[in-house]
């Protein structure tokens, strides 16, 4: 489960894997398929399936995407967090979501589904589908913090944990590393991406690239690590391209076998 060779980080033998998140493209293309279909043309060997609305998890998957998403070593699976009306989803004892979510991680032989622990009531029920399950660490904002999740890991034990750096970067940098010595032995694969200033935004904003991020020595601790490497970014514009899409995986790259 962990990337660790032992608890001082020391540098890693092992090349991870570098992976995409189809939630990148969700305002290029908001059909499941075609964010697939275009990071089939992406040097990766890891994918998640970013259903972050509930209505794309009733996206037929096509046979042929099927078939790829089986080749791929490392395919994850990211439950809904909010309803068509952007309203947070709440999975209970009566939500037939994580049927849906059961059914297509055993069609396409996912190694792990990711819950946001703030949109789950009943973890019992999550847990009675037979399915790999991890957590992800969420932003301060979100008022989810380390002693919440000590906690839910303290009940279940069996949680792996998805370490988002963005996310960790909203408390302070030192986060990331603090995350990464208490739960080293759970961490399953990496949301990759910077949290800064956002012109756009006007304000800190997570998913920013690391393509274009002043202080890479936060990072560092995460080049420790073999498990995948998924990168989470938010590329919200057209304009930017398939080119900078290649130029910040070869960036990641570059970063983590160094």
């Amino acid at each position: 489960m962990t990337g660790f060779l032992n608890s001082d980080f020391p540098v890693s033998y092992m090349k991870p894997k570098i992976g995409f998140s189809t939630g990148a493209f969700y305002t290029w293309y908001p059909d499941v398929n075609e964010q697939i279909s275009l990071i089939r043309k992406l040097k990766v060997k890891a994918i998640e399936l970013s259903f972050i609305n509930l209505e794309e998890l009733n996206t037929n998957i096509s046979e042929q995407n099927i078939k790829y998403l089986k080749s791929i070593s490392y395919v994850s699976l990211h439950a809904p967090i909010f309803d068509s009306s952007r309203e947070k989803i709440t999975f209970g004892k009566d939500n037939g979501i994580v049927k849906k979510l059961s059914d297509l991680y055993r069609k396409i032989n996912a190694k792990t589904v990711v819950f946001h622990p703030d949109t789950v009531k009943d973890w019992d029920l999550i847990s009675n589908f037979g399915m790999e399950v991890s957590v992800e660490n969420l932003p301060i904002e979100d008022n989810f913090n380390n002693n919440k999740l000590a906690g839910l890991f303290k009940i279940h034990p069996e949680f792996s944990l998805v370490l988002d750096t963005a996310h960790a970067f909203s408390y302070n940098p030192s986060t990331l590393q603090k995350y990464m010595r208490l739960y080293k032995n759970r961490i399953c694969h990496v949301h990759f991406s910077d949290r800064r200033f956002s012109k756009s935004k006007g304000k800190q904003h997570d998913h920013e690239q690391f393509l274009f991020c002043r202080d890479r020595k936060k990072f560092e601790a995460i080049r420790t690590l073999s498990c995948p490497i998924i990168i989470e970014i938010s590329v919200k514009d057209k304009k930017y391209d398939l080119a900078n899409i290649h130029d910040e995986i070869d960036s990641v790259q570059d970063f983590l076998s160094r």
